[in-house]
């Protein structure tokens, strides 16, 4: 049987930990015994592929074909890596490396690995997340979840037996990636209180600036100018590796040596830990404004003042950590040195691997060995606020709707009403685009999906429509929506963000200016052509279809024409010219029809088979079946058709009576959308009625009969 583990997948150095037989999590060490493993993937030119510590050596010396921190682009469409002339994605990159580790590991430990969790900094968005999960599906190991990496640091110093309740702050400086997290921790509780953070902000950042005081060293000793060197893409890898070994240097003595070979320029470079803090110190600075963002924010969730001082302690997450520097400016801002008892490079994988344990026990599965309730309850929130774009109250511009606030408890559920026009015909719809952030000007959020919302039904005035937001444990979104005046659950489904969203920077008033007057349409006209509509009958229903074509010239609508007695048969197609139309509706026509002389026929039906076979119409237009008769059906046919109208209407299909001489009024109400879109008239008032349905149709206004 397979076990669970956690995964720390690091930007500069990843690990894997699984909970023991002692009931504690432990790391599980690759094959060269080591605890942690460089994230670094290389591509020979056989095409085969290094990774760890043998791909880190390879960029060393100076492999342009080896990729390292492509954790902070997961997630970005524009990320693009060429190795051997293959493109690589910021997923394709970690699920390689994963894959490869995980084989490592489990040969290693003689171990075979079921399901895990990953972590993930506590400030990516959902699309980032997805991306990280997508990286270890394609490795064949179960995804059970995610975890955001302060979290599961808080998990493993729950662990030290810390014994009374604690509010502390998580300061996680990763090699790309920097979290912040405020954090209450009990015996039986990890409360999430704040997070922030900023991923793109780490030791990488640090490591470039000691690359450009490396590069001004070389050149001074060997008195040339840095624009002489001509440095290539091998040579960018080279130096940063050398920078990261560097800083780990100074992080152990005040100051170093290291030898610099780029550019056919060679020289050896002495560093000190004083002059490259100095240098740096502007890093720290925007770390300590986003500690002080979390801690304000951790104070409103507490409901009580909160600052430096107040904090129990500090514990310190990830290898960057190990500058003296961050402990030094942590004890200044607090009073005290940080917290022991975790080990910055193991404690996030030894929290997910606690994690892992708990959610495969949740389950029903049964891994090896268990915590069991040893383990304290995790209670997580959301990073970032969540919401949709919205119009403002005067319809000046688009706005950010914040649904789900930012540092919410996760898992979490919130709703806001919309009110929403409902054209006059058939059912509304709303687009649900949700937005990541903070930021009022929608457009400077990330827009990390879009819904649809459909059959939205007429109310009194607008349409008060409530969309609710799900926010799961792993950081996913569910959207969902109703209309509680008529308590009726509305059809929601998932569409594709299209590229160009640049009408958000227009006002809702200038976008409606310039989009048709009515949603593009499809109407049948279906004509009586029974006995009793011989003579001045089809002289009318002629000059219905001509007052009808003549209203809605200029609007988005397509017209067929369909003839019923005792047969149906539809003599025009949807989106015939007027000229055909009115020709196919000549009297001389209509009589030569020849579909009998009775009403046994239910046109309805027909309408429907017609309508069942138009797949890919049935979203993209609205349909309107316009019905002109003028006598009463037999029984069977009456029956069928208010059977089928009722189907018709589900689909959001427009039904429109319109009844002349015999027709029954009450029975034309029965099929048709509501009352309002029923009638009898006079044949003499059949142009002016079909105008006006047509006239409404295209303004989009109200159709009342």
């Amino acid at each position: 049987m397979g076990i669970v583990v956690g995964i720390d997948l690091g930007t500069t150095f990843s690990a894997v930990a699984r909970v023991g037989e002692d009931g504690r999590p432990h790391i599980l060490p690759n094959s060269s015994g080591e605890t942690t493993t460089p994230s670094v993937v290389a591509v020979r030119e056989d095409g085969s592929i290094l990774w760890g510590d043998e791909a880190k050596e390879s960029q060393l010396m100076g492999d342009a074909n080896a990729a390292s921190f492509y954790k902070r682009s997961m997630g970005e469409s524009t990320y693009v890596e060429r190795l051997q002339n293959m493109a690589f994605d910021a997923t394709d990159l970690s699920a390689i490396f994963l894959r490869n580790l995980l084989a490592d590991v489990s040969a290693a430990n003689g171990v075979e690995i079921d399901a895990a969790v990953v972590t993930v900094p506590a400030y990516f968005g959902a699309t980032q997340r997805e991306a990280t999960q997508e990286a270890l599906r394609r490795t064949g190991v179960r995804v059970l979840g995610v975890l955001n990496e302060p979290s599961a640091a808080a998990y493993a110093y729950g662990l030290t037996g810390a014994g009374a309740d604690r509010t502390v702050l998580i300061y996680d400086l990763g090699g790309g990636t920097f979290d912040v997290t405020v954090a209450r921790i009990s015996a039986d509780e990890i409360h999430v209180l704040a997070s922030n953070g900023n991923h793109h902000l780490g030791g990488r950042d640090w490591d470039a600036i000691l690359t450009d005081m490396l590069l001004e060293g070389l050149c001074e000793g060997l008195d040339m100018d840095r624009g002489d060197l001509d440095l290539s893409l091998s040579d960018l890898g080279t130096l940063a590796v050398l920078s990261e070994r560097t800083k780990r240097e100074l992080s152990a003595r005040p100051r170093t040596r290291a030898r610099v070979s780029v550019a056919g320029a060679t020289g050896t470079v002495e560093v000190a830990r004083r002059e490259f803090e100095e240098a740096t110190a502007h890093l720290l600075t925007m770390t300590t404004d986003l500690c002080e963002e979390t801690i304000a924010e951790a104070a409103e969730s507490l409901g009580r003042p909160l600052a430096w001082a107040d904090l129990d302690g500090v514990v310190l997450i990830g290898g960057s950590t190990r500058m003296p520097q961050v402990a030094a400016y942590l004890e200044e801002q607090t009073g005290r040195p940080p917290l022991g008892g975790v080990n910055p490079d193991e404690a996030v994988a030894l929290g997910a691997a606690i994690y892992a344990s708990q959610l495969a026990e949740a389950e029903g599965d049964s891994p090896r060995f268990l915590l069991g309730g040893s383990a304290p309850r995790l209670v997580d929130c959301t990073a970032h606020p969540m919401g949709m774009i919205a119009e403002s109250p005067d319809r000046s511009r688009y706005v950010n709707s914040t649904i789900i606030p930012k540092n919410a408890t996760v898992p979490a559920s919130e709703s806001r009403e919309y009110l929403i026009p409902v054209p006059a015909w058939g059912t509304g719809r709303l687009e649900v685009y949700v937005l990541q952030g903070s930021e009022p000007r929608p457009l400077d959020n990330d827009v990390v999906g879009k819904y649809v919302v459909t059959g939205i039904e007429r109310e009194q005035g607008d349409a008060k429509v409530r969309v609710t937001y799900s926010y799961t444990e792993n950081a996913t979104i569910e959207v969902s929506a109703d209309q509680p005046a008529l308590g009726r659950e509305l059809t929601v489904e998932r569409a594709e963000v299209e590229g160009d969203l640049s009408r958000f920077d227009r006002s809702p008033l200038e976008n409606e200016a310039s989009e048709p007057a009515c949603a593009p349409m499809r109407v049948m006209i279906a004509i009586d052509t029974s006995g009793s509509m011989y003579g001045r009958g089809f002289e009318a229903a002629h000059e219905a279809v001509r007052g009808f074509l003549s209203s809605i010239e200029g609007a988005p609508v397509e017209v067929g024409l369909m003839c019923f007695s005792d047969r149906a048969e539809i003599i025009a197609e949807v989106g015939t010219g007027p000229e055909k139309l009115l020709a196919c509706s000549d009297p001389e026509v209509l009589r030569e029809a020849n579909l009998g002389g009775g009403n046994t026929n239910d046109p309805l039906r027909n309408y429907s088979d017609w309508y069942s076979g138009q797949e890919r119409y049935k979203r993209s237009m609205a349909n309107c079946l316009l019905l002109l008769t003028d006598g009463v059906w037999s029984m069977p046919a009456c029956q069928e058709a208010q059977q089928i109208s009722q189907e018709l209407r589900k689909e959001n299909v427009m039904i429109i009576g319109i009844g002349v001489a015999y027709a029954d009024p009450e029975f034309l109400r029965s099929i048709s959308t509501s009352d309002s879109y029923a009638g009898l008239f006079d044949f003499s008032q059949l142009g002016e009625t079909f105008s006006t349905i047509g006239r409404s149709i295209a303004s989009g206004s109200e159709i009342r009969l």
